[in-house]
């Protein structure tokens, strides 16, 4: 191959690959222009995502902290609940220890008053003060000359089944306000077996032999037959029928073996079978007129 040759061929072979470089070039451009875009946009996004997720992690964060002291505030709440919850049960468990071990109930009548004078003789039992409960009965019907006593057996003449005794009723009432509660604890007695026996012969209120006999029974089985289809609410029964049953219908055999005997408090057999002579006492006397309160729900 002469000189003429040879540089013929290196010419074309410039020539081509001129031309390759002209082909190439244009694309090699176009490549490096759209990656360059493509950073910016990749870079614009970036910050638009920082601009989004810094308000989201804050309302996040915001989010959070208010969720938890809606827990704390919740915690809080229960916390002061279960406590009042546990106050309330020491005071009904103080309550429930008064009434039983005082041998009081709580009557119709009382539960009109502020709650909050039983509450402080329960207290006052529960620290020690044996007679609270006594004393608390004493001073509500007591005063002003037996004033809310007096308003309580006015409001008895009403019903049917007191009528008939109206008279004995307001005699012992009289003799207890003069203080002689030898004569107004029998009478009152009296009056609290014939209401019994006439609500019950009344309403044909299913009774054995034995229960004809026994005025416990024919009072709870009246006021059960008066409570039926009712919704009011007459006593709170647990206290009243512990202190039927282990009181005042005590049978006295019973009560005779206890160390002081049914000389401290009010037991109908003891008094109407002429056991004892002690029993005219302020406190036998209003627990007689408590119980016809009881019995004045009958209707």
């Amino acid at each position: 191959m002469d000189i003429d040759q040879l540089n013929k061929h290196i010419k074309e072979m410039s020539d081509l690959q001129k031309q390759v470089l002209a082909s190439v070039n244009p694309i090699a451009d176009a490549f490096s222009q759209s990656f360059l875009e493509l950073a910016k946009q990749m870079e614009t996004l970036e910050t638009k995502m920082l601009q989004i997720a810094q308000p989201l992690a804050d309302s996040m964060r915001s989010l959070s902290e208010s969720f938890v002291e809606r827990i704390k505030e919740t915690q809080e709440y229960f916390e002061k609940h279960n406590d009042l919850l546990e106050r309330l049960e020491k005071h009904r468990k103080n309550e429930s220890t008064a009434f039983r071990e005082s041998g009081w109930w709580i009557p119709p009548t009382l539960l009109e008053i502020d709650f909050r004078i039983i509450s402080i003789a329960v207290q006052d039992y529960a620290s020690g003060k044996r007679s609270a409960i006594t004393l608390m009965f004493a001073s509500f019907f007591q005063r002003d000359n037996c004033k809310n006593l007096q308003t309580m057996t006015e409001g008895w003449k009403a019903n049917e089944y007191f009528k008939k005794w109206n008279h004995v009723i307001e005699q012992a009432l009289e003799a207890h306000m003069a203080n002689q509660y030898s004569l107004s604890v029998p009478a009152l007695l009296l009056v609290i077996e014939g209401i019994a026996n006439d609500y019950c012969a009344s309403h044909r209120v299913t009774l054995s032999e034995v229960e004809r006999s026994q005025p416990k029974t024919k009072i709870l089985k009246a006021l059960e037959n008066n409570s039926q289809g009712q919704d009011e609410f007459i006593l709170e029964s647990d206290y009243f029928i512990n202190a039927l049953g282990e009181r005042i219908f005590k049978h006295t055999r019973k009560v005779a073996k206890q160390a002081r005997g049914y000389s401290h408090f009010l037991n109908r057999h003891a008094v109407l079978h002429g056991l004892t002579s002690k029993y005219g006492t302020r406190k036998n006397s209003l627990q007689c007129f408590m119980l016809l309160d009881v019995l004045n729900v009958l209707k």
